[in-house]
C-alpha cells in the first residue's frame, strides 16, 4: 500500500469508526439487505408478492444472479400481470431528484425476441404519509426495461424528480403478459437513492489530491459540509475515505511540458452526457456490419470504467450491436497530449478504436479535413496501429501509419495507455509512454500545410464489427466482447 494512503487510513479509520454505518433512510436496498433470506415467507425481507404464488425468491443460481447471491424471479399470473411490492416506505424530500436502478434478465432465454416492451418494469408509488393505502397514492412513475435474451443481465439506471410533494415512496417490480406470452424475469440489486453530484476529493482545485485536501477532509468530518460527503449519502463514513484514497491514487498530475485540461474518469454511475454523445445507426463506413445503439445493453459505466459491449444479436438489419461515443461540441481540442487507458476486446472481426475527427470540416468532407487514429486493433489484438488520414491535391485519400508489436503481448489481457502528442508540425504515437511512430508531413488538397491538422478535433470511442480491414466474425469469435475504458485525459503544452 502507498505509504501516504496507509497514514490516511490509520488516522481516519479511528475518527470515522463511529459513523461507518451510513444513514440509509434514502436508500431502498443494498446487496446485504436485499438478499437476506426470510425463511418464513421464502422472500427477501423487503418484498412481498401479489397475486401470491407467481413471484419466487431464489438462493444463488449460477449464471443468473447478477450479484452471485440471490434474485427475485417473476412471471405474469393468471390475470396477465404480477407485481412485487416493497414493504418499506422510503422517506423522500420534495423537489429532489432520485436514482432508480437495478438489473433484470430474461430467464426464458429470449423466447420470441429479446425486447418485449412493457413486459418488465419498475414502478414508483408516491405517498404523502407512511402506510397510506394504494388508492391514496399521490403519483406513479413507470420505467419500461429493455430485456436481453439468453439470460444476460441488463443494468437499468434512471432519474426521477419528486415534484409532487410526496413524503414517501414505494418501489414496485412489475411483469406483464405481452403478445400472449408469459415471460419470466429475474430482478436483482434494486436500488433507490438520492441523486447527488459526487464531490471531488480535490477540494482546493489544484488538480492533485494530497495532504492539503486531506486536511480539508479531516476538518469537514461530522460538520455536514456537503463538499466533503464524497459519496453523497448524507453522512461521513468509510465509504468517503475509500473514495478519497482512490482519487489520491488516481491523481491527475501535470506532465512534463504539459498541463492537464480535461478528462473523463468514468467514476460515476452512468455515462456523462455533458461530455459524450452516442452515435446510433445501422449503416456505417468500411462495410462494417454492426448496429450502434444508445442502449445500456451496449454501453454502461461500471466499476470505474466505460464499458462498450459488442453483442451478436439481431437488431434492425444487422446481426451485431455495439456502441460508438463521441465528444463532438462537448470536448474539442487542437494540439496537446490525448490519452486513454483501455483494455481491448479481441477476436476475429472485432475492431476497437480510440480516434479523432474534425469538429468543423473547414477543408471539406472526409478525407480533406483529416482523421487521427490514436489506437486501432483488429482481430486478435497483438498489434496496435496509429494512423492519420488526409488528402492529396486531387482530394484522394492518403494515409500514413505505424504499428506497435511486442512478442507475446496481447493487448486484450490488461489495460494499456494509448496516446498521441499532437504539435502544429508533428504527431507522435505512444503505447504505455513508448513512442513507436511519428509523422511530420501531410496535406489537404490545395490547402496550405499544416492543414488539415491545425483545426479542432473531437474524440471517439467505439467497437466495430467486421468491415473491410477486420473481416467478418467467424465460429471462433466469442460474444459478447467488451472494451473497458478506465479514463480519457487531455493535456496541452505548458504556456
Amino acid at each position: 500500500m502507498n505509504r501516504n494512503i496507509y497514514i490516511i487510513c490509520s488516522f481516519l479509520i479511528v475518527i470515522l469508526a463511529d459513523s461507518s454505518s451510513a444513514n440509509y433512510e434514502n436508500s431502498l436496498v443494498s446487496n446485504s439487505s436485499f438478499e437476506i433470506r426470510d425463511t418464513g415467507s421464502g422472500f427477501a425481507d423487503e418484498w412481498w408478492s401479489a397475486p401470491f404464488g407467481v413471484v419466487t425468491y431464489h438462493e444463488s443460481e449460477p449464471n443468473k444472479a447478477h450479484s452471485g447471491e440471490a434474485f427475485i424471479s417473476m412471471l405474469p399470473g393468471p390475470d396477465g400481470w404480477s407485481t412485487c411490492w416493497s414493504t418499506v416506505d422510503i422517506p423522500v424530500d420534495s423537489n429532489t431528484v432520485y436514482t432508480i436502478g437495478g438489473f433484470v434478465a430474461d430467464a426464458d432465454s429470449g423466447k420470441r425476441g429479446e425486447k418485449p416492451t412493457g413486459a418488465a418494469r419498475f414502478k414508483l408509488e408516491w405517498y404523502a404519509n407512511r402506510d397510506d393505502p394504494y388508492d391514496q397514492r399521490i403519483d406513479t412513475d413507470y420505467f419500461d426495461l429493455t430485456v436481453p435474451k439468453d439470460g444476460d443481465y441488463y443494468q437499468f439506471i434512471s432519474h426521477v424528480h419528486n415534484d409532487s410533494d410526496a413524503n414517501f415512496v414505494r418501489v414496485v417490480l412489475v411483469t406483464s403478459q405481452v403478445d400472449d406470452q408469459n415471460y419470466t424475469f429475474n430482478f436483482d440489486d434494486i436500488t433507490f437513492t438520492r441523486t447527488n453530484q459526487l464531490a471531488r476529493p480535490d477540494f482546493n482545485g489544484d488538480k492533485t489530491v494530497n495532504f492539503i485536501d486531506f486536511a480539508f477532509f479531516a476538518q469537514g468530518y461530522d460538520k455536514e459540509i456537503p463538499v466533503y460527503d464524497i459519496d453523497g449519502d448524507g453522512s461521513f463514513s468509510i465509504c468517503d475515505l475509500d473514495l478519497f484514497t482512490t482519487d489520491w491514487i488516481r491523481t491527475i498530475p501535470d506532465m512534463n511540458g504539459y498541463q492537464f485540461i480535461w478528462s473523463d474518469e468514468f467514476d460515476g454511475i452512468e455515462i456523462d452526457y455533458s461530455k459524450w454523445t452516442h452515435e446510433v445507426g445501422d449503416h456505417w463506413y468500411n462495410n462494417e456490419i454492426q448496429s450502434y445503439t444508445a442502449r445500456p445493453y451496449n454501453s454502461i459505466v461500471e466499476n470505474g470504467n466505460l464499458v462498450i459491449i459488442a453483442r451478436k444479436e439481431q437488431y434492425g438489419p444487422n446481426n451485431y450491436t455495439s456502441a460508438r461515443l463521441r465528444s463532438l461540441s462537448k470536448a474539442d481540442f487542437r494540439y496537446g497530449r490525448i490519452a486513454a487507458r483501455i483494455k481491448l476486446p479481441t477476436g476475429q472481426g472485432i475492431w476497437p478504436a480510440f480516434w479523432m475527427l474534425p469538429t468543423y470540416q473547414v477543408y471539406g468532407g472526409w478525407p480533406d479535413s483529416g482523421e487521427i487514429d490514436i489506437m486501432e486493433a483488429i482481430n486478435q489484438t497483438y498489434r496496435i496501429h496509429g494512423t492519420i488520414h488526409f488528402s492529396n491535391t486531387q482530394h484522394q485519400r492518403v494515409s500514413s501509419s505505424g504499428s506497435y508489436y511486442t512478442r507475446g503481448l496481447n493487448f486484450a489481457d490488461d489495460f494499456h495507455v494509448y496516446a498521441i502528442e499532437w504539435d502544429p508540425n508533428e504527431i507522435r504515437w505512444f503505447v504505455d509512454n513508448v513512442m513507436y511512430f511519428s509523422e511530420t508531413e501531410w496535406s489537404s488538397g490545395s490547402n496550405p500545410y499544416p492543414a488539415p491538422f491545425n483545426e479542432h478535433f473531437h474524440c471517439l470511442l467505439n467497437v466495430a464489427i467486421g468491415g473491410d480491414w477486420a473481416g467478418p466474425p467467424d465460429e471462433s469469435t466469442v460474444f459478447p466482447q467488451k472494451m473497458l475504458v478506465d479514463w480519457v485525459r487531455v493535456y496541452q503544452r505548458t504556456p
